[in-house]
Protein backbone atom coordinates (compact mmCIF):
# COMPACT_ATOMS: atom_id res chain seq x y z
CA UNK A 1 0.00 0.00 0.00
CA UNK A 2 1.28 3.49 -0.80
CA UNK A 3 0.39 6.12 1.80
CA UNK A 4 0.78 9.83 0.98
CA UNK A 5 0.12 12.81 3.23
CA UNK A 6 0.78 16.52 3.65
CA UNK A 7 1.86 18.27 6.82
CA UNK A 8 3.72 21.44 7.82
CA UNK A 9 6.99 19.95 6.53
CA UNK A 10 5.55 19.27 3.05
CA UNK A 11 4.43 16.18 1.15
CA UNK A 12 5.44 12.67 2.14
CA UNK A 13 4.93 9.17 0.80
CA UNK A 14 5.69 5.75 2.21
CA UNK A 15 5.18 2.24 0.85
CA UNK A 16 3.85 -0.25 3.39
CA UNK A 17 3.96 -4.02 3.04
CA UNK A 18 1.59 -5.83 5.38
CA UNK A 19 2.20 -9.45 6.38
CA UNK A 20 -1.44 -10.42 5.84
CA UNK A 21 -4.59 -9.06 4.21
CA UNK A 22 -6.80 -6.97 6.48
CA UNK A 23 -10.54 -7.61 6.51
CA UNK A 24 -12.00 -4.60 8.33
CA UNK A 25 -11.41 -0.87 8.82
CA UNK A 26 -10.29 -1.61 12.39
CA UNK A 27 -7.64 -4.07 11.18
CA UNK A 28 -6.47 -1.55 8.59
CA UNK A 29 -6.14 1.13 11.28
CA UNK A 30 -4.14 -1.22 13.51
CA UNK A 31 -1.88 -2.22 10.61
CA UNK A 32 -1.25 1.43 9.69
CA UNK A 33 -0.50 2.37 13.30
CA UNK A 34 2.01 -0.47 13.56
CA UNK A 35 3.89 0.83 10.47
CA UNK A 36 3.65 4.62 10.83
CA UNK A 37 4.70 6.97 13.60
CA UNK A 38 2.12 8.39 16.00
CA UNK A 39 2.06 11.80 14.33
CA UNK A 40 0.33 10.35 11.28
CA UNK A 41 -2.25 7.93 12.76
Amino acid sequence: MDVSWLDDAGGHSQRLDFLRTVSSPEELGAALRSHLHAGIC
